[in-house]
């Protein structure tokens, strides 16, 4: 009889340890997801707004039938980083820093014009303020690549001085809208390297 009232005593505290065990498991959940949404915030909205048309949804399953680690947030923050970092690359001319970022053919240009523009004693001063937006223009599978084309909307200040150092183009005060479209690629089958840029137009 004991017994029976001891176990009868002690299930109301059986109840309530099994409630709040299934409160913290809920509560460790939806934290789980709010980190998650948190960190994909900054690029979401891009990935919404760019995937309104069924031609990027087209081009985002065949870049899965290849890469089925593809993720759309992931890459266009990955764009974002690589524009800011080949922009001030290009301007400093370093192209030690340019060389895992872009094709050997872009490289190659880049490299010219530096070349071209040192010899001429001029310099550059570049200013990345922000990048306003990136629009997706086209994502294609080829035999031996894939590809995404990407329209990148950017504020910046720009300055070229002469060999004297007197401002040949641009102003140190004034903030200017830029849009450049981009391309990059990725060869079939996917081996461990990144994307790079492989084109560039204004």
């Amino acid at each position: 009889m004991n017994e029976v009232m001891d176990g009868a005593t002690s299930l109301p505290g059986v109840i309530l340890f099994w409630l709040w065990w299934v409160f913290l498991t809920f509560l460790e959940a939806a934290t789980r997801v709010k980190d998650t949404e948190d960190q994909t915030q900054p690029t979401q909205a891009m990935a919404d707004a760019a995937i309104e048309d069924g031609t990027t949804h087209t081009g985002i399953a065949r870049i899965l039938r290849f890469d089925p680690a593809f993720d759309l947030d992931m890459f266009l923050c990955g764009a974002r980083h690589a524009y800011e970092t080949i922009v001030d690359a290009f301007a400093a001319g370093d192209m030690e820093k340019l060389e895992p970022l872009v094709s050997k053919e872009v490289l190659a240009v880049f490299a010219e014009d530096y070349v071209a523009r040192t010899s001429r004693g001029e310099s550059v001063d570049l200013t990345l303020i922000s990048v306003e937006s990136i629009d997706i223009v086209q994502m294609n599978v080829a035999e031996t690549s894939m590809e995404v084309t990407l329209r990148f909307h950017a504020q910046i200040i720009w300055v070229e001085r002469s060999a004297e150092g007197l401002i040949v183009s641009g102003n140190p005060a004034e903030i200017i809208d830029v849009a450049e479209t981009w391309t990059f690629a990725r060869p079939i089958p996917v081996p461990g390297k990144a994307w790079v840029l492989v084109a560039t137009s204004g």
